[in-house]
């Protein structure tokens, strides 16, 4: 959603199905994107469809030493933006976005488990979006609201194309499968195996 062209929201659960697909929507509870979860796949994490440019495009899994790393492709398998989150005590709560469209980088700036920082252009030191949660009273036209949990990204500059963005933060919490590095997608296939459902790791 833009408010006054300036602005646009992404709603996302804090906690999804892992299998089919679910919708992204604003806070009015218009539908922007849709994300479908691969079956059995250890480096494909999901497929984003934005409804806006009608374009599909999928996030990949690649292994790194200190941090998860994945790739954002288009429908043409063409690399539009790599994304390093860490998962050491050093790294852990710091994510990193190179965007091979436009050669900018970017970095997160706060706390990642809470769902409240800033993502800001590493060159220019301008914030362009802010990821946050959103109580029930703030989510009026959305139904079954009491029975999830939500968070906010909001973008308020567009450096980029907004998908690029939504894909950031969708690897920062890896659609919060866990509170723990999903590597190699192994949490999500226990997951499936789970008669009840996902929830997680104890």
């Amino acid at each position: 959603m833009r408010e006054n062209d300036k602005s646009l929201h992404y709603l996302l659960k804090k906690k999804y199905q892992n299998f089919g697909s679910e919708d992204i929507t604003d806070i009015k509870g218009q539908i922007l994107a849709k994300v479908k979860f691969p079956l059995y796949s250890s480096d494909h994490l999901v497929d984003i469809q934005d409804l806006n440019s009608k374009s599909t495009f999928s996030i990949e899994n690649h292994r790194g030493f200190n941090h998860r790393s994945y790739k954002l492709k288009d429908s043409s398998k063409n690399t539009l933006a790599k994304i390093k989150i860490g998962k050491t005590l050093l790294s852990g709560n710091k994510a990193y976005l190179e965007s091979k469209m436009t050669q900018r980088k970017y970095l997160t700036f706060g706390n990642l488990k809470e769902w409240s920082y800033k993502i800001i252009n590493k060159f220019s030191n301008q914030i362009v979006g802010k990821v946050f949660e959103l109580k029930y009273s703030e989510l009026k036209n959305l139904k079954n609201k009491e029975d999830q949990h939500f968070y906010c990204l909001k973008i308020d500059k567009f450096d980029e194309f907004p998908i690029i963005f939504l894909s950031f933060v969708i690897c920062i919490h890896n659609l919060d499968y866990s509170g723990i590095s999903n590597i190699g997608g192994l949490e999500r296939r226990i997951a499936r195996l789970r008669p009840f459902g996902p929830g997680k790791l104890k």
